[in-house]
C-alpha cells in the first residue's frame, strides 16, 4: 500500500513528517502549481457558465 493511500485526502499531517516529505515533495510541487491554476480558471469560468459569479459583488 502507498504512504499517501493510508492518509487523508486533505489532511496537513503529512507535510510535516519530513520522510513523506522527502519521498512526495517534489511530485507535489509539480502538481499544486497544475492544480491551483485549474482551480481558479473554473473560479473564473464560472460566472461565464452559470451566469452566476462566485466572487462577492
Amino acid at each position: 500500500m502507498a504512504p499517501v493511500a493510508a492518509t487523508a485526502i486533505l489532511s496537513p499531517a503529512p507535510l510535516l513528517r519530513r520522510d513523506w516529505l522527502r519521498a512526495n515533495g517534489r511530485r507535489m510541487g509539480l502538481r499544486a502549481p497544475v492544480g491551483l491554476a485549474l482551480w481558479l480558471g473554473s473560479l473564473h469560468l464560472h460566472s461565464l457558465l452559470s451566469g452566476v459569479s462566485p466572487f462577492p459583488a
